[in-house]
């Protein structure tokens, strides 16, 4: 249940916390690195590489907190 929980509160696609990945005040604050798995590519029926992307924010959350997260308030609409 604790495992469950935890993943609740991540992302689907980047895994990274909501609160943070979500909050329109981190527009801006995310790099994304792209790293290619050999053994992904050679299990793979295709001839691309299997590229798998880490994102990461540069914010100094203790120098520039972000305001408390509230979805459909601190959130970008489309």
């Amino acid at each position: 249940m604790a495992l469950a929980a935890y993943e609740g509160q991540l992302c689907p696609g980047c895994r990274q916390p909501i609160a943070l990945a979500w909050h329109s005040d981190m527009d801006g604050y995310y790099d994304a690195e792209s790293y290619v798995c050999h053994a992904c590519t050679a299990r793979s029926d295709s001839d691309e590489k299997t590229r798998w992307v880490i994102a990461h924010h540069t914010r100094d959350l203790d120098a520039n907190p972000v305001p408390p997260f509230v979805l459909g308030v601190t959130t970008t609409s489309d």
